[in-house]
């Protein structure tokens, strides 16, 4: 028969272990992750089992390293956006890109299969004369438009880093996050008001111009 203790701390590393596979935000995921490592190495050191020890041994700073990466990413997006909302349930679903100055991020007419959170630098969506900065959301008409088509080009004017989440998990996420799709339904009412103000001052410039 076993070391009970072996055994035990042996249970309890295969149950975080369990527990991380049912988790879906990345913080505790990789809080679990580490505790299952420590759990390991007592569980290698006391039944004398080598392999396991030096695995867990090994996977233990690189959880803390991915952990410390995971929260510098969150301290960034809550910058950017000010502590408005939370974003934390994003960073699982999203892909980071960065684009250099000048580089175009999406054109009028693309297929829209994707928004994007900017948590560094600035974009510019040419056709609405719009700027959009940190904590900004781009691309979240288009996503929900029926045609699910880009309405205005988006090219970066500074070096930009962008948190990209695709169009099926947007709607999950807002599903499951009700202020977050009411922070998006706030966010297209404003874009489309300020798109048809933008256009209504054009209509007026263009009939004063005519009429000198």
């Amino acid at each position: 028969m076993g070391d009970p203790w072996a055994e035990g701390i042996g249970y309890l590393a295969a149950a975080l272990v369990f527990i991380t596979f049912s988790m879906r935000t990345m913080v505790p995921l990789r809080l679990v992750a580490m505790a299952s490592n420590i759990a390991f190495i007592g569980y290698g050191y006391v039944g004398g089992m080598a392999p396991i020890f030096i695995l867990h041994l090994g996977l233990l700073p690189l959880n803390a390293w991915r952990l410390q990466q995971v929260l510098q990413l969150l301290r960034r997006v809550r910058s950017a956006t000010n502590g408005d909302l939370s974003f934390d349930s994003l960073l699982p679903h999203a892909s980071l890109r960065s684009y250099e100055n000048g580089a175009t991020i999406f054109c009028k007419g693309d297929a829209a299969r994707e928004l994007f959170l900017i948590t560094a630098g600035t974009v510019r969506l040419t056709e609405l004369n719009v700027e959009v900065s940190d904590g900004g959301i781009i691309g979240e008409i288009g996503v929900f438009s029926p045609h699910k088509a880009r309405l205005a080009t988006a090219v970066a004017i500074t070096p930009v880093d962008l948190m990209a989440i695709a169009e099926d998990r947007v709607i999950a996420l807002c599903n499951d996050n009700h202020e977050l799709g009411f922070y998006l339904i706030s966010l297209i009412t404003q874009r489309m008001v300020a798109n048809f103000e933008n256009l209504e001052r054009r209509v007026v410039g263009a009939a004063r111009a005519r009429s000198c």
